[in-house]
């Protein structure tokens, strides 16, 4: 195991023997028309560069033979190469990968800066590294990527294909494509730098992993997760803590399968330019959204059973449902929240809300603040809560529930029941069809005797006295004077 301090040449190095440390002191090069250094198919070999490397293909290559390689790249040293960079083939079911450290600059000009295919290998980067595909990539299993300095590429930043890698990003990304995108199950990626990218800032698919943004995203599509068709659960998950700035969609979930279940957990800021764009966009699958940040853009959950939690959250758009039986509920903040077709229930927490059940059985809840609470098809159950709520059923045989407040209800066509408890407030009927509805009175537990002795006629209107049996408030039925009997009440 020798120790062997390179000298100038311009005909490059071919490695003889494993074991041996290879050191390209400061001030001297290693150069070639072709590749410049070789570690054929050898192992463990160490190669310290404190000068200069310049290849006119491929800069620091090694074959697939090769195992257990390391490279450390001194501050102010340099790879440069016509192909790419660094490029290294390896036993791909081997642990024993290549681990490489740069503290320079590597630049592949026509190929990628760094290019490994093989598995439990790793990068640390405080430098810059430069390609005009890849930045960096690697192909295996159990592959690491660290970044603390600068990659930057004409396509794609950093790309890792195959299970249990990771990226973790520290430093900056720069690419005219993606940033960071992965393809392979059980990933983690984790960035608390900044993402600057043409196109999709983190791109993961193709299985399950979680993603960790903690630092900046600018980019068309801010973080996209996907799932292969296969029928099989993938479980993803994205924890924002950062801010994703995005032109079209800031997290974009493409699943088709409605096993597949993904996780979004967001406490900063994801915002979109287009004013149709989406904060976040689902798939079929069932995607999980809890939000005590702000999301600037509309929520569109789509197919599967979906599941909103707005709580201290912002969003400044709608958040649909879309297919499935889904649950949504707002936050303190003004909510907008549409169930889309399925038998939803959705709440509208703390604020002014405005809630649309849409297609299906629908339990729809406004809570506190002033609500616009609207039913659509289906049979729908629905209470305004605290607060002057304004309640539509549609179609359906639906239950409205003003709460406290002074509220506006109308049924629209089918049975409907209108249910007031004893501090009901100061409430209006508009369209109630003798006959057909009813008013469901059995939280004041009297006879209709009662109820009649209560009741006054004004402008044409029927008017319930509420004081007069036990509790607060008024009933205001709209063109019912005279018209309302024992058979309209539910006792």
């Amino acid at each position: 195991m020798a120790v062997i301090l390179t000298t100038n040449t311009t005909i490059g190095i071919n490695v003889s023997a494993s074991g041996d440390t290879y050191i390209t002191r400061e001030g001297f090069y290693v150069a070639a028309d072709t590749d410049a250094f070789d570690f054929v198919d050898f192992d463990n070999l160490e190669y310290f560069i404190e000068g200069d490397v310049f290849a006119g293909d491929d800069g620091i290559v090694a074959s697939t033979g090769a195992n257990n390689n390391d490279i450390s790249i001194g501050f102010g040293a340099s790879v440069q190469a016509g192909g790419d960079g660094i490029q290294f083939f390896g036993n791909t079911v081997s642990d024993s990968g290549h681990d490489f450290v740069n503290n320079g600059s590597i630049v592949g000009l026509s190929g990628e800066g760094v290019d490994v295919r093989a598995s439990f290998s790793s990068l640390i980067n405080y430098g810059s590294i430069t390609g005009f595909g890849f930045g960096v990539f690697y192909s295996g299993t159990g592959n690491s990527v660290r970044n603390h300095g600068t990659v930057s590429s004409a396509s794609t930043g950093i790309g890792l294909s195959g299970s249990n890698g990771e990226i973790r990003n520290f430093g900056g990304v720069i690419a005219e494509s993606n940033g960071l995108d992965v393809s392979g199950g059980d990933y983690i990626i984790h960035n608390a730098g900044n993402i600057s990218v043409g196109s999709i800032g983190i791109d993961a698919g193709s299985g399950s992993g979680n993603i960790l943004n903690a630092g900046n995203i600018l980019a068309s599509i801010g973080v996209r997760m996907s799932a292969p068709t296969d029928s099989i659960e993938q479980n993803g998950r994205l924890t924002n803590s950062g801010e994703i700035h995005a032109d079209s969609t800031g997290i974009d979930i493409v699943s088709v399968d409605s096993v597949d279940v993904f996780r979004v957990v967001n406490s900063g800021l994801v915002s979109v330019a287009a004013p149709d764009g989406d904060a976040l966009s689902g798939g079929g699958s069932v995607e999980i959204l809890v939000n005590t940040g702000t999301l600037i853009g509309d929520v569109t959950l789509n197919g599967g059973d979906d599941v909103y939690f707005g709580t201290n959250g912002r969003v400044i758009g709608v958040v649909d449902g879309g297919a499935g039986d889904d649950i949504l509920r707002g936050g303190d903040e003004d909510n907008d929240l549409d169930g889309g077709t399925g038998d939803d229930m959705l709440r509208g927490g703390g604020g002014d809300d405005e809630l649309r059940g849409s297609a299906g059985h629908d339990e729809l809840r406004g809570d506190a603040g002033d609500d616009l609470v609207s039913g659509g098809g289906g049979h729908d159950l629905m209470f305004g809560g605290l607060g002057d709520d304004d309640l539509k059923g549609f179609g359906g045989d639906d239950t409205l529930n003003g709460g406290q407040g002074d509220d506006l209800l109308s049924g629209g066509s089918g049975a409907d029941v209108f249910q007031f408890y004893r501090n009901a407030g100061e409430d209006r009927i508009w369209d109630f069809q003798n006959g057909t509805d009813k008013i469901d009175m059995t939280a004041f537990s009297v006879f209709f005797s009662d109820i009649n002795a209560a009741m006054t006629s004004r402008w044409g209107n029927a008017i319930i006295d509420l004081d007069a049996l036990g509790g607060s408030g008024t009933i205001i039925v709209n063109g019912a004077a005279g018209a309302l009997d024992a058979s309209d009440f539910i006792l």
